[in-house]
């Protein structure tokens, strides 16, 4: 990045300590959020591991219904 682009910026800043609150309460509610959907993520990755390798030993059959022809 070259100081000629930087220097073209506008930056906008908080003025009042509420507004800066309010930014800081919201980003910390995202953070919150993303926290809990990482968490959820990695226990259905363990699951998702865990069925897969009980499918691929074959400890759970996997039934195939009758095939039907199409056309």
């Amino acid at each position: 990045i070259y100081i000629t682009i930087i220097d073209k910026m506008l930056i906008a800043i908080p003025k009042s300590k509420n507004e800066k609150d309010s930014i800081n309460h919201h980003i910390e509610l995202i953070k919150s959020k993303l926290k809990t959907e990482e968490a959820s993520l990695a226990k259905y990755r363990q699951i998702k591991a865990g069925l897969m390798q009980d499918l691929l030993s074959g400890k759970v059959e996997v039934k195939v219904e009758k095939e039907v022809q199409v056309g």
